[in-house]
Formats: structure tokens, C-alpha cells, sequence
């Protein structure tokens, strides 16, 4: 077996000697009146002289995609509202939610844009009802670098002048695009205390 291998290997050996041997070296162009090259060799063409052999093709150029339409926000997904405590004392500051824009393919938009927001007590479980407002927010800002690639955005709402009590709200959001197309997404069951 050794033998076999032994010989499979020089004969490759001596098959890529030979190949690499076929080729002619190519010498520098000596310019004007050189002697032939010796055997095995051959000269550069000069800079200036037409070749009479067909060039080879050259590769194809590398090509980069084209770029993607950019993608359309169509629809913001369901928001999910959760009480928050932002500082160290007991109390709830606010709530928060993930604004997640989404493309007819839904996947996240990272757009920027304008995002305002309304709250309502709900009433009547379990059907959904705007009772009192409690607050309203709005002009806040929010930048591309403000998305995570998986949940979005991250908004803060801070409370002002009300401290739930176990309630539940109706949250509606609004995001203006840049281009002036506005998109509402609501959370019919928004907790607002713990």
C-alpha cells in the first residue's frame, strides 16, 4: 500500500513539474534588435505593440448588487405598554412602549419621525373604552440610532400630575415620517401601575 502511495506521489510530482516547464517564462522586452530568446523563453511585448494573438477574456467585473429600494413603513405594529419606575423612589414615573414601523415584508423601518401619544383611562372591561384622558405627550423625537433590530424603539412616557392606582388605559401612539405620512398604533390594555 505504502508503495502505491509513493508512487501516486511522485508521478503527480513529476506532472506538475512538466506543466509548469510547457509554459514559457517571458523574459522582459529587451527592446529593438535583441536576439531571439533562448529556449523555453519568450519577451513581454513592448508597451506600445499590438498583440496578433486573441486576448483572453477577462473576468467578469466584480458587481455589486444594486441597492435596495428603500424600504416603506406601511404599519406600526401593536404597542406594548409597560409601567415603569425610572428613579429610586416606590412610585411609577410613566410608561413605555416599543415603536416597531414596519415594511410590507415586516421587517422593523428604522425611520426617523415625530411620535406623539394619548392616554385614556379604559372602561368597562372587557370592552375597550376611552374613559378620561389622563395625558398627552408629543413632538418627541426619534432617530434611526434609536432602534434596537429586534423590538424597535424604545419611548418613555413620563406621568405628570397622576399616580395610577392599579388602572388600566387605552394608549394611542402616532408616528409622522419624515415625508409626512403619519401611522397609529393603539394598546387597548395598557397597565399603568403596578
Amino acid at each position: 500500500m505504502r508503495r502505491i502511495l509513493l508512487t501516486v506521489l511522485i508521478a503527480g510530482i513529476l506532472l506538475l513539474t512538466a506543466c509548469a516547464e510547457s509554459e514559457p517564462k517571458v523574459l522582459p522586452y529587451p527592446g529593438e534588435g535583441a536576439p531571439p530568446p533562448p529556449p523555453g523563453y519568450t519577451y513581454a511585448l513592448a508597451p506600445s505593440e499590438p498583440s496578433n494573438s486573441t486576448p483572453s477574456p477577462s473576468p467578469p467585473p466584480e458587481t455589486t448588487p444594486a441597492p435596495e429600494t428603500p424600504t416603506q413603513v406601511v404599519t406600526i405594529d401593536r404597542v406594548w405598554t409597560m409601567a415603569k419606575n425610572w428613579d429610586a423612589d416606590p412610585e411609577v414615573d410613566g410608561i413605555e412602549f416599543n415603536l416597531t414601523p414596519k415594511d410590507a415584508e415586516d421587517n422593523v423601518v428604522e425611520t426617523p419621525g415625530v411620535v406623539s401619544a394619548k392616554l385614556w383611562l379604559r372602561l368597562e372591561y372587557p370592552e375597550a373604552r376611552k374613559g378620561n384622558l389622563v395625558q398627552e405627550w408629543s413632538n418627541i423625537q426619534v432617530d434611526k440610532d434609536d432602534y434596537d433590530w429586534l423590538s424597535g424603539a424604545s419611548i418613555r412616557l413620563e406621568y405628570k400630575d397622576f399616580q395610577p392606582k392599579g388602572q388600566i388605559g387605552i394608549l394611542e401612539v402616532t408616528l409622522e415620517t419624515p415625508d409626512g405620512k403619519s401611522f397609529i398604533a393603539s394598546d387597548t390594555f395598557a397597565l399603568l401601575g403596578e
